[in-house]
């Protein structure tokens, strides 16, 4: 499954993949414990600027691979999202992401055994 969203970092790329790895691995492993196997970083680009209350930042856009065990284990598109969005409000998953943003799409790969 591909996943996309906007984050308001202040972290380097290399820096904030390493962070992106780890906290997305720790907040689905949490949901999924017996299906989920890794998040794949795939990449950053820039995201459109966003406004706070007295401030201004620029964000980040990241995709994302999350691979589980089979296909057959694969969460919908909908409770992938709903699952980070989840994560991040009961701070299982601490990043300044704008849930708002975080989109899915189905991606299947069939990996060599």
């Amino acid at each position: 499954m591909r996943l996309f969203f906007f984050a308001i970092w202040k972290i380097r790329f290399l820096d904030g993949g390493l962070i992106l790895f780890q906290k997305l691995n720790r907040g689905y492993r949490h949901a999924f414990p017996l299906t989920f196997l890794r998040c794949i970083v795939v990449g950053f680009s820039r995201g459109p600027p966003f406004s706070f209350p007295f401030t201004r930042m620029d964000s980040v856009r990241a995709e994302t691979n999350l691979i589980f065990r089979n296909r057959t284990v694969v969460p919908n598109i909908t409770m992938a999202v709903t699952t980070l969005i989840q994560a991040l409000n009961d701070s299982t998953v601490f990043l300044d992401i704008v849930p708002s943003t975080i989109t899915a799409e189905t991606l299947i790969v069939q990996l060599l055994s």
